[in-house]
């Protein structure tokens, strides 16, 4: 059985998924009102191993809490049998990208630090029944953590929850060139929104290929340019509507709370959140694995 649960927080992106007894977390965004961090979600699930720490990207948002986590994991005795990242960017790329993104020294030597532990990336790793499938961009093509986010995609019978990280527009669009990953798309019913909702994080061309019944925005702070970019979203979903696929929607994490995606023991998924009605997901085409 799956569980994935998307935080919500004010920095950064974080989600937990459970696949059977293995365990994954995406990111390690937190929550500065509200106390959360990746850190108190492992204690209160007495959670002493991941399987798998999936760092889309290096933004300031998820720098702090990444630094937290693998301090957590020396001194508490967390084991991390894998973590990863794009696999292009590397001891050498890091100073250039830093200096770029960053401009802080401390940073540098922290990542010089943990990319030396970082795993190689498989394209597709199979956890019984959930399949996990990676596309990425590459340095020097890219030369902003952004656009060289490693998109994940979380694949189970009847549903796919791509998680593409922190892309912008022209990052999707590379990526789009690929026929793999559009065939990925093709599957999806759940998308997180990139960016945290951020208009430069829409890429319309996906919506070619990707027809979603529930849009998951989270870090959105609600200002008019993210209004704008909840607009495009709630009409991309009003389309596919009136197509006749399923019951189309958008949650914002700051107005429900956590989110839970549950797949029951009879196969259906369920979409639950802490203030809103939960409700079932419209089944994605069947994924064979």
């Amino acid at each position: 059985m799956l569980k994935v649960r998307i935080f919500d927080v004010d920095h950064g992106f974080c989600a937990a998924v459970q696949a059977g007894d293995r365990q994954i977390l995406i990111d390690c965004g937190y929550h500065s009102c509200r106390g959360f961090h990746p850190t108190q979600y492992l204690q209160n699930q007495a959670i002493r191993r991941l399987d798998y720490l999936v760092m889309p990207t290096f933004v300031e948002g998820s720098l702090a809490g990444f630094s937290e986590l693998i301090g957590y994991s020396l001194s508490h005795c967390l084991k991390i049998d894998y973590l990863l990242g794009n696999p292009s960017i590397d001891e050498e790329s890091l100073a250039e990208l830093l200096v770029r993104n960053f401009r802080t020294q401390k940073a540098l030597n922290f990542l010089r630090d943990v990319c030396q532990r970082f795993s190689s990336v498989e394209r597709t790793i199979q956890l019984e029944e959930v399949q996990l499938s990676f596309f990425w961009n590459t340095y020097p093509e890219f030369l902003d953590f952004s656009n060289l986010s490693l998109v994940t995609f979380v694949s189970f019978e009847g549903g796919c929850i791509l998680f593409p990280g922190n892309l912008k527009t022209p990052g999707w669009q590379m990526l789009l060139r690929n026929a793999r990953f559009r065939d990925q798309l093709g599957r999806v019913n759940v998308l997180v929104a990139s960016n945290y909702g951020r208009q430069d994080g829409y890429c319309a061309a996906i919506f070619d290929y990707c027809q979603p019944d529930l849009v998951i925005i989270s870090g959105c702070d609600l200002d008019q340019p993210s209004l704008i970019i909840l607009r495009q979203y709630e009409r991309q979903m009003q389309k596919f509507h009136r197509m006749g696929i399923g019951k189309s929607r958008v949650l914002i994490t700051r107005k429900v709370g956590m989110i839970t995606i549950h797949q029951t023991m009879d196969r259906l998924v369920q979409v639950i959140s802490e203030w809103a009605s939960p409700y079932q997901l419209h089944p994605a085409e069947i994924y064979q694995i």
